[in-house]
């Protein structure tokens, strides 16, 4: 895992908390107020992208918001903390800083985009995956949860499933966020299931129309170039719920 890009996992979990979960400033959440001049420096490239320094100019800062992090780990916390990057009171699942510094990079970005949200961490690789999220729903109790953990083959665990389908069930204002992140040379793409014959094989197939589904000619063979000596890795998951389809 690679530290994740501007426009990953830190700028889509932001844009829940300022625009879905969260209000203003930490005294209100009308998001009418006019924001308070205090924050960490901007430097994410998906802070304007997004439109989200838009949305703390009008009040929606995360106040009020708590967002848990699971990653590989925040050795380097305390320097971001002392740098005034990152703010001090963040809590550390069972004071386990894990043995990478992934997570200082989430929070910074989250900071950044979200200067008012309260921010928690969780080891996940040290620690069982499902333990944090438990952790970080039932005691640190996190409106959102996000992660970039991958797991070969799978959109998470079995167990994680279930698990997320009760916390939502019991808390409507939760939200977890799973492998948001893209890596820092990956690329991320969506859309609906758009049918079309192809011939595969000799056999004529009903495939996927990629050009179609991204609004433009129809093409059914999403052509990549991979550079000479390069690796291409493809995850792919569709909106049914993991590990239970519904058609």
């Amino acid at each position: 895992m690679r530290r994740p890009a501007p426009l990953g996992l830190a700028a889509v979990t932001a844009t829940l908390v300022l625009a879905a979960c969260g209000g203003g400033g930490s005294s209100t959440n009308s998001g009418v107020t006019a924001p308070p001049a205090r924050g960490p420096p901007v430097t994410s490239e998906a802070d304007g992208i997004l439109h989200l320094d838009q949305l703390r100019a009008m009040g929606f800062r995360g106040g009020g918001i708590r967002v848990g992090v699971i990653s590989t780990g925040v050795i380097n916390l305390a320097a971001y903390q002392k740098a005034n990057l990152l703010p001090a009171d963040i809590y550390v699942s069972q004071q386990t800083v894990g043995k990478l510094d992934e997570g200082s990079w989430m929070l910074e970005l989250l900071h950044q985009h979200a200067p008012d949200a309260v921010l928690g961490f969780c080891d996940g690789e040290d620690l069982d995956f499902g333990g944090c999220i438990k952790d970080l729903a039932n005691n640190y109790h996190a409106d959102v949860i996000v992660d970039d953990l991958l797991f070969s083959g799978q959109f998470y665990p079995d167990a994680t499933a279930s698990l997320v389908a009760s916390l939502e069930a019991n808390n409507d204002k939760f939200v977890f966020v799973h492998l948001a992140g893209n890596e820092q040379n990956g690329g991320y793409w969506q859309g609906p299931f758009t049918p079309v014959s192809a011939t595969i094989g000799g056999s004529s197939r009903t495939v996927m129309d990629f050009g179609a589904a991204s609004g433009v000619s129809s093409d059914a063979f999403q052509a990549v170039a991979v550079p000479v000596g390069k690796r291409l890795a493809f995850v792919l998951n569709w909106n049914d719920p993991p590990h239970g389809s519904g058609n």
